[in-house]
């Protein structure tokens, strides 16, 4: 089934052309012509069929959000149907994977056939890293993130890696998100053929390479990301002094600037989970690194 997106939204990509990453935190949305309420920069899907106009019943611009004013809701309807969302967007980077927030009530599914046994649905999430093969004209998946998400009342951190299977410098990748393992009609039902699965996520990040080769006469390493509570950094050259901060996405200053000469270990288990800004600088330039705070 993975496959038969990914081969689905390639061809929408290659003949839409490419934009780079928005709206990862589901704050920007549209009426449709019916009167629904779209993702701007997300394709909107029906099972495997791309909706270009009218309401899509299982998604809603949701105010149980993790922060901001809104997050994405997606479920499972009427038996077997669900509705999920795809962007797509050029890189150039071997990107770590994905992290964000979530919440998901699975439901008990049951065979149509039996009336049971009953099964507990899980949320997916893939990440897709891709390269144009032009002798082949299609996406050669150069690297490939997957995982499950199991049922949780509360906004949770999630994350997904990448793995790679190839030294080619990607072009793109792709983010597929879906309230249901399940997609063929003959598979477990929702109860009563009404809604169930419902899947919330919010304040999604694309992660960095693992390695930022910064202009300070060295390499800068940066781990682990997402990192828990101890953050490590690393200059190779242990004679270069540098200043060091660390700020929110909001640009408030939550790590206190230190000098470091060489490597530095920061505590970070009191910051609250998300985005941040590690901000290395020397006498002649600022360098910038993401981090996710689980």
């Amino acid at each position: 089934m993975r496959k038969i997106i990914l081969t689905c939204l390639f061809a929408v990509f290659a003949l839409n052309g490419f934009a780079q990453l928005t709206n990862l935190d589901f704050e920007n949305w549209y009426a449709d012509s019916a009167g629904g309420q779209k993702l701007v920069n997300w394709m909107h899907y029906t099972r495997n069929t791309l909706i270009t106009q009218g309401h899509q019943v299982g998604t809603w611009q949701d105010t149980d959000r993790y922060s901001g004013n809104y997050s994405l809701m997606l479920s499972r309807w009427y038996g077997s149907a669900y509705d999920h969302v795809i962007q797509g967007a050029a890189t150039t980077l071997k990107t770590q994977g994905i992290t964000g927030y979530y919440k998901y009530e699975d439901a008990s599914l049951y065979s149509t056939s039996t009336g049971g046994p009953f099964v507990i649905d899980s949320a997916n999430i893939t990440v897709a890293v891709t390269k144009w093969n032009a002798v082949t004209a299609s996406r050669d998946t150069i690297g490939l993130g997957h995982t499950l998400l199991p049922g949780m009342t509360n906004f949770t951190p999630f994350s997904v890696a990448v793995n790679y299977t190839s030294s080619a410098v990607p072009d793109s990748i792709f983010l597929h998100i879906c309230p249901t393992i399940y997609t063929q009609s003959n598979l477990p039902w929702c109860p009563g053929g009404g809604y169930c699965s419902y899947l919330t996520v919010d304040d999604i990040s694309v992660l960095p390479v693992a390695v930022a080769t910064l202009k300070l006469g060295n390499s800068l390493t940066v781990s682990p990301n997402p990192v828990s509570n101890v953050l490590r950094i690393v200059l190779d050259n242990k004679s270069i002094s540098a200043l060091l901060c660390i700020e929110d996405m909001a640009g408030r200053i939550v790590v206190t600037p230190m000098h470091i000469n060489g490597s530095a270990e920061l505590d970070l288990s009191a910051l609250s989970p998300g985005a941040y800004v590690v901000i290395v600088t020397d006498d002649k330039e600022v360098q910038h690194y993401k981090i996710i705070k689980q």
